[in-house]
């Protein structure tokens, strides 16, 4: 059931007899009885306010008489509630009504009172700079050709409303409002970029999420990706990987976007090397760890697969960061040391998350997996760099990266589908022993093997002290 509208109509003979004879406080109380928002006593939703063209005008004349006194700074405290009325009344007519905000948008002497208000009372005024602004947002919500005569009658002040935290909800919302509607105007918003990005951890603002959301999308806004602070990228890497995982239908990445990560990561991995040591700055390696995060995730979407598998230095990259990194571990303890521990890998507050490779290895081997799936070039390109050996080397359990044994069986079933080659390369393969697990020992069994290529879980032997 759709809501109810009901019709206003105001007395242009009445409003001037008002104004003539300055009884601001009965025109007032005239106007809020007018333009009161009722809901729907079924579904509670507004019932909208119908009006017409004169009413708008009727309005649009009261800021008229009371302009000059706005602007000279000598408008009494009745006169500027009045003022504050009109723009309610305005505010409340233009809710879910595209007819109304038509007439607003039309009538330049209304928005630019908005403006002058908002200039004059910035800093001293909230009350009123709020009204305004709810009146805004009411007018070019869902109403693109509005939504553009703000912009463009306001975008030097948006800046100045943003760095007050009274208005930053408001501003927020008008802001989102404009640019959902509008996406080439976000190569304007520079200004507000760093509002924006570090809003989203600090203030509980969900107009700087969706703000975010749509401003990742874009390339105006991601090609100033290296011009933020190591500590800004994250917050965007963050945000971006849990969008990605979510998999919604609004929210889609540019090829140009994919392309910049996929660079980022090209140019910044070498640095995960140099993690080998903890004395090393965390945030850099972990901007790499995310953005491998947010690849393989890519890679596991139709929509982004083709683009990421055809990028072959990026597979080589991968290839070759997981075997450096994989051996690294090998040759003594250090960040890339696998932890086999049952201890660690059941624990909640593991050591193992504050490392800043913290699931590097396992993205990696994500990555190489989905890169391969359907894709013969690309199988046959890991075939060669051999990482068949040391896919299943990776199948063990590492505390610093869950989930590894399963990632690289999965890689190591996507390079061997349809790819005779890559089966004979398992085929070929001889069992050199059994590895010692740790995890097995804690648990007080260990590997046996019966000389049959048949392996037991045996009890350890038990060792009587005397």
């Amino acid at each position: 059931m759709s809501s109810m509208s009901s019709l206003v109509k105001l007395d242009g003979d009445l409003v001037i007899n008002y104004l003539s004879s300055e009884q601001y406080k009965d025109l007032i109380l005239y106007i809020k009885g007018k333009f009161i928002i009722t809901r729907d006593e079924n579904t509670g939703k507004p019932n909208l306010i119908s009006t017409s063209k004169n009413t708008i005008e009727i309005l649009s004349s009261i800021l008229a008489t009371l302009n000059d006194k706005l602007t000279e700074g000598c408008v009494t405290e009745n006169q500027f509630e009045l003022i504050k009325e009109v723009f309610r009344a305005l505010r409340n007519a233009a809710v879910f009504n595209r007819e109304i905000q038509d007439l607003i948008i039309k009538n330049d002497f209304i928005i630019c009172s908005a403006r002058r208000i908002i200039e004059i009372y910035i800093k001293c005024d909230n009350a009123s700079v709020k009204i305004i602004l709810q009146f805004l947002i009411n007018i070019v919500t869902k109403n693109p050709e509005a939504a553009i005569k703000i912009w463009e009658m306001l975008q030097d002040i948006l800046v100045d409303l943003f760095e007050i935290s009274d208005y930053s909800y408001y501003s927020a919302a008008l802001m989102y409002n404009i640019i959902y509607l509008n996406r080439n105007l976000i190569k304007n918003c520079k200004g507000i970029y760093n509002y924006i990005i570090d809003g989203v951890v600090t203030d509980e603002n969900e107009y700087y999420l969706f703000l975010l959301e749509v401003f990742l999308q874009e390339m105006e806004f991601m090609s100033n990706y290296e011009s933020f602070e190591v500590n800004q990228r994250l917050i965007i890497l963050s945000y971006l990987q849990e969008l990605i995982m979510s998999k919604s239908e609004n929210f889609l990445v540019s090829r140009d976007v994919v392309e910049l990560l996929t660079n980022q990561f090209k140019k910044k991995s070498d640095c995960i090397l140099k993690t080998v040591t903890n004395d090393v700055d965390q945030l850099d390696p972990q901007e790499v760890v995310i953005l491998s995060e947010i690849l393989a995730s890519l890679c596991a979407q139709d929509l982004y697969r083709n683009q990421l598998q055809e990028d072959k230095s990026l597979l080589i990259d991968c290839a070759f960061l997981l075997r450096n990194i994989h051996n690294i571990g090998k040759e003594s303890q250090n960040n890339f040391t696998p932890m086999q521990k049952l201890s660690d890998v059941t624990s909640t507050n593991s050591e193992a998350q504050k490392n800043p490779t913290f699931g590097f290895k396992a993205n990696l081997i994500q990555f190489l997996g989905n890169a391969s799936w359907k894709n013969k070039a690309n199988q046959d390109q890991l075939r060669e760099l051999d990482c068949i050996p040391l896919l299943l080397d990776c199948c063990n359990i590492d505390a610093r990266n869950p989930f590894i044994i399963q990632w690289a069986i999965l890689a190591v079933r996507n390079l061997c589908e349809n790819n005779l080659a890559n089966q004979e390369v398992i085929a070929r393969l001889t069992q050199q022993g059994v590895v010692d697990c740790s995890t097995l020992q804690e648990m007080g069994l260990t590997l046996h093997d019966d000389g049959t290529n048949k392996i037991s879980l045996l009890p350890l032997p038990q060792h009587n002290s005397k």
